[in-house]
């Protein structure tokens, strides 16, 4: 989980890959006048086209343009010719926008209100796998982005009437801060509350979630490379690492 007043960009490519002497460029707050230690940036992630979402969470959202809780886009202008991938170069001007439809403040589905970490999923599309802190019921979501031609705009994945699946049930997270998705489409969430990581297949069904005291105490992060899920633990300062019986769905 970020929690920074600002978001930056560690150009690897200009060190040649070598961390230590890597230029750092502020991308967020745009101006110095716009620099406010209320305001901070909590999640990345970035998606097929090169394009990233940052997360912004503060206590002043009564702005109807820029809230504090928000969703910002950011992206190279240059496109790739006759393809939708951004191509960044040197020097390139990055284009940087509020993703519209997201309420601030909203407890329920498609809310900006405290989210702590976001995961893209390895596909040509732009949904992400949200989860908050805070007063909501629904503290992992998944932002389906839905283009009509007409409309463009997220939804929720899963509705908790109509599909009524684990993933959207009220309350069944805790405290959730991180989230990642296998190759398969599987999706593991890290909830600290929970001492638990969560699993859920592409359908929002729960499968094989796993935890407690005997794994844990205080999951907060997840990755899975090579049919490993490393999880952080907060609680322990320590990485861990399971090897899946099966990765499938």
């Amino acid at each position: 989980m970020l929690l920074t007043v600002h978001f930056t960009k560690i150009n690897l490519f200009a060190a040649g890959h070598q961390i230590e002497n890597a230029p750092v460029v502020r991308i967020l707050p745009l101006r110095d006048t716009d620099f406010n230690l209320q305001r901070k940036y909590t999640a990345v992630t970035a998606f097929y086209d090169n394009s990233i979402y940052v997360a912004r969470t503060g206590p002043n959202n009564s702005s109807i343009s820029n809230p504090d809780n928000s969703i910002f886009k950011i992206a190279p202008k240059k496109l790739n010719a006759g393809g939708d991938i951004l191509i960044p170069q040197d020097k390139d001007t990055l284009t940087i926008g509020r993703v519209p439809f997201i309420d601030p403040l909203n407890r329920g589905l498609i809310s900006a209100n405290g989210i702590n970490s976001m995961t893209s999923f390895n596909k040509r599309n732009i949904d992400f796998i949200a989860t908050l802190a805070g007063e909501s019921s629904f503290k992992a979501q998944w932002f389906y982005f839905y283009s009509s031609g007409i409309e463009e705009r997220y939804y929720s994945k899963f509705d908790p009437v109509i599909d009524g699946v684990a993933f959207v049930k009220p309350n069944r997270f805790q405290a959730p801060t991180g989230s990642c998705i296998d190759p398969s489409g599987n999706i593991f969430i890290a909830d600290a509350g929970k001492d638990s990581v969560l699993k859920f297949n592409s359908n929002g069904v729960e499968m094989h979630s796993f935890g407690g005291t005997k794994f844990f105490t205080e999951p907060t992060g997840v990755a899975f490379f090579d049919k490993v899920l490393f999880v952080l633990d907060a609680g322990k300062n320590q990485i861990l690492r399971f090897k899946l019986s099966t990765d499938t769905q």
